[in-house]
């Protein structure tokens, strides 16, 4: 697979010191991976982070937690490749405490920057999140006719890359941790019920309108219902989705 695809997929890891390599998650769930597909479904690889999210989930059943609840029910997490029980590393502890600083001292855990902490934990089993917006993946032969050249090299294209490679390999350090960037994404804006009420009170007393009055009354039971209520989205947990996105200290919006 060429550089070039591999980076339209999201695939590719370059963020090191002219040491460019492959997310293998992200290069395992994307469109080449998929043997058969229709216009209406395709048959891919399973996402193996939902099989670690799901525990998760269970043991946290809320939408946001403490870092310190997060890091012990991930430490005793097993996955393919990651054993368990473990010591998460200060870099990884380090992390968690950001993302819970940027949210009012709790991780949320449908969130962009958990995804990536979740990266940093199974590498191998969790994608790195992309920027929404940031990439669009496309199957091999949809590429090929996009841009007018092959996803796939040649043999010789192949070695003379690998030696180069080599050569870079032999003269670059190792990096000291996995790419982390800052941007957040969330899937859902959680309310306390007295928030949900003022909100909604808000809007009913600035239309005078009879029919504005009642549809604020009904959002603001929705949104208290919602509040108290744990919501998983577990279908958007290898891609977060179409979001909208503010500063990176604030909250995000469905």
């Amino acid at each position: 697979t060429s550089q070039e695809y591999l980076r339209e997929l999201g695939s590719l890891d370059e963020s090191g010191l002219g040491q460019p390599s492959v997310l293998i998650a992200n290069y395992i769930n994307s469109p080449t991976n998929c043997l058969a597909d229709s216009k209406y479904y395709s048959v891919c690889c399973v996402n193996e982070c939902e099989a670690l999210l799901s525990p998760i989930e269970q043991a946290i059943a809320a939408p946001k937690a403490l870092p310190e609840h997060i890091a012990q029910v991930v430490a005793k997490l097993p996955s393919a490749t990651v054993e368990a029980p473990r010591e998460l590393s200060a870099t990884l502890l380090r992390r968690l405490d950001e993302i819970a600083a940027q949210h009012g001292g709790r991780v949320p855990v449908h969130g962009r920057l958990f995804a990536q902490w979740m990266h940093h934990a199974y590498p191998r089993e969790c994608p790195f999140p992309h920027v929404v917006g940031s990439i669009a993946p496309l199957r091999a032969k949809d590429w090929e006719v996009k841009t007018g050249e092959r996803p796939l090299l040649s043999k010789a294209a192949m070695r003379r890359e690998f030696q180069e490679l080599i050569e870079v390999t032999d003269s670059t350090p190792e990096p000291e941790e996995l790419p982390w960037t800052p941007d957040e994404e969330l899937l859902l804006v959680a309310f306390s019920p007295a928030e949900a009420f003022a909100v909604a009170g808000s809007l009913k007393a600035a239309p005078r309108f009879g029919d504005m009055a009642r549809l604020a009354g009904h959002l603001a039971k929705a949104l208290a219902a919602l509040s108290l209520s744990s919501v998983v989205f577990g279908a958007a947990r290898g891609s977060l989705g179409p979001l909208q996105r503010k500063a990176a200290s604030d909250t995000f919006v469905v």
